[in-house]
């Protein structure tokens, strides 16, 4: 216990911020970190003591604003990367955690495969669900053979789990 400014006392323990990540995501992160530090490179100022005229200036400053985004972004993977964890394999038990890859059916009988993951790693274009959207948060905790109501932005949805598979790394 540590006393605070104003006298109260507060717990010293250590808040663990971590999260876990699919070797994919991990990878896809690292791949967009990559680019993000080639673009950095490529926008990089040269000589700051190089005569320029108006153009060159204007064309400066929205370099200098395009580098900071570059740098936020650089800055945010980082941080993500270095709270990662990589995912653990999941036990074989059929429950719906972060990383299993679940098999569905919906209302209209379409069926799709997605695996839950962290929010950071969502990526579009990939078979996954963020498990905090409403399809993941709906989806975590039940096993196959459940049916869950969704509510989404088009309308609420059921949706039948058929197969949960565990995470298991690539």
């Amino acid at each position: 216990m540590v006393q605070s400014e104003g006298g109260r006392v507060r717990s010293e323990r250590a808040i663990d911020d971590s999260l876990y990540l699919t070797a994919a995501g991990r990878r896809r992160l690292e791949e967009h970190l990559a680019g993000d530090l080639a673009e950095r490179d490529r926008l990089a100022p040269g000589d700051p003591n190089e005569v320029r005229d108006g153009v060159d200036e204007a064309d400066r400053l929205a370099a200098a604003d395009e580098l900071a985004r570059i740098d936020e972004r650089i800055a945010a993977t980082q941080s993500i990367l270095a709270r990662a964890r990589p995912m653990p394999t999941g036990p074989e038990d059929g429950v719906v955690r972060l990383g299993s890859t679940v098999r569905v059916r919906d209302d209209q009988g379409e069926s799709e495969s997605w695996t839950l993951i962290d929010p950071v790693e969502f990526d579009e274009g990939t078979n996954s669900v963020a498990a905090d959207s409403p399809v993941g948060s709906a989806l975590l905790g039940h096993t196959a053979g459940d049916r869950v109501a969704v509510a989404t932005p088009d309308g609420n949805r059921v949706i039948e789990i058929l197969e949960v598979r565990a995470y298991r790394p690539d």
